[in-house]
């Protein structure tokens, strides 16, 4: 297949996304950086993370202070007996823009 951007042979790779169970192909121009991702497997793993995608509301919740060094978030009894959150438990956040957080749990 060629590039749509210059035209020259684009290379196909395999790249993983978090979560999911399989790679997704992506075709790829070494000459100038064009690339786009295979219809099939993208659509393979779209499909794969809506199915492990737990079925919660959303849920909003304030953060509190809690002392002069630290602020936290509390979870509802629901949200955190869905989620397996017990006190000590071990998280990972990242922060992928400044207003977003990820947490991730340790299984």
């Amino acid at each position: 297949m060629k590039c749509k951007e210059c035209g020259n042979d684009l290379v196909r790779v395999e790249v993983a996304v978090e979560d999911a169970d399989s790679k997704v192909i992506s075709l790829q121009c070494p000459a100038c950086g064009y690339m786009e991702f295979e219809e099939k497997s993208s659509n393979k793993i779209i499909d794969g993370l809506k199915s492990k995608r737990i079925q919660m509301k959303d849920v909003e919740e304030k953060i509190v202070k809690m002392n002069d060094q630290q602020v936290g978030i509390y979870f509802d009894r629901e949200t955190a007996e869905r989620l397996s959150l017990k006190p000590g438990k071990t998280v990972r956040l990242s922060f992928p823009s400044k207003n977003k957080i990820i947490v991730n749990l340790d299984r």
